[in-house]
C-alpha cells in the first residue's frame, strides 16, 4: 500500500498504552522482526482499509490486553480478525478478562513490565511469536579487531588520532546479498564527531 511493506508482527493496542507499546515494539524490532504499531496512514488511503491490510498480511497479530483495550471496539475487531487467521497472540498489561471468545487463547502475562527488565511473560510472548513468525535472518555486521593508531592525519586534523576497523560480515541467509550501504560513527572529546 503506498510503497509501505507488511510488518512482520502487527501490535494492536489501545491509544491510553501507547508507552507500553513503543517499549515493546522496540524490543520486537531489536529481536529481528519488523512491526507495524504507529504508523500514520498514507494520504488518499481509507484507515479502516489499511489497517485490515496490515492485520490480514501480517505474519502474526500481538494484541495488548488492558483496562482501556479491552473496551475498545477497533483493538477487538483487530484481535477478532487475527483469531480468525489463527495468528492472534494476546499479552495481558493488567489483570482483565480479554472479550468474550477470545480468552480461549492463553496470554503473556507483562504486568508490571518496566520495557527494560527481562521477565517470564516476555520470554513467553518471544517464544509464542517465533512458533507462528520466526525471525527473518539477516546479513550482521561484528567487529572483529580495533588498531588504533595514535598520531595526527595529514587531511582533517581536527579529527585527532586515526583509527583502523576491520568488520567481519556474517551471512545468515541461504542467498547471495550486496551490501549497499554502510554506516560508522566516531565521537572524541567536546564536541567533535564524524561519520
Amino acid at each position: 500500500t503506498h510503497g509501505i511493506a507488511v510488518a512482520d508482527i502487527f501490535l494492536g493496542y489501545s491509544h491510553e498504552d501507547k508507552p507500553f507499546a513503543s517499549w515493546l515494539a522496540a524490543r520486537l524490532v531489536r529481536e529481528g522482526w519488523s512491526v507495524f504499531w504507529d504508523v500514520e496512514i498514507p494520504p488518499g488511503e481509507s484507515w479502516r482499509e489499511f489497517l485490515e491490510k496490515n492485520v490480514g498480511e501480517a505474519c502474526c497479530v500481538v494484541v495488548l490486553w488492558s483496562h482501556s483495550s479491552v473496551a475498545s471496539r477497533w483493538v477487538k475487531a483487530e484481535a477478532e480478525f487475527a483469531y480468525e487467521r489463527g495468528v492472534l497472540i494476546p499479552a495481558l498489561l493488567h489483570a482483565v478478562k480479554p472479550p468474550f471468545g477470545l480468552s480461549t487463547i492463553q496470554a503473556a502475562n507483562l504486568e508490571g513490565w518496566d520495557g527494560k527488565s527481562e521477565m517470564k511473560g516476555l520470554a513467553d510472548l518471544f517464544q509464542a511469536i517465533t512458533k507462528i513468525c520466526p525471525p527473518p535472518k539477516r546479513v550482521k555486521l561484528r567487529p572483529l579487531d580495533i588498531a588504533v593508531v595514535v598520531g595526527r592525519r595529514k587531511t582533517h586534523g581536527e579529527m585527532g588520532a586515526t583509527f583502523n576497523l576491520t568488520c567481519r560480515f556474517v551471512n545468515e541467509l541461504d542467498r547471495t546479498v550486496t551490501l549497499k550501504r554502510m554506516e560508522a560513527s566516531a565521537t572524541g572529546p567536546g564536541d567533535w564527531s564524524h561519520d
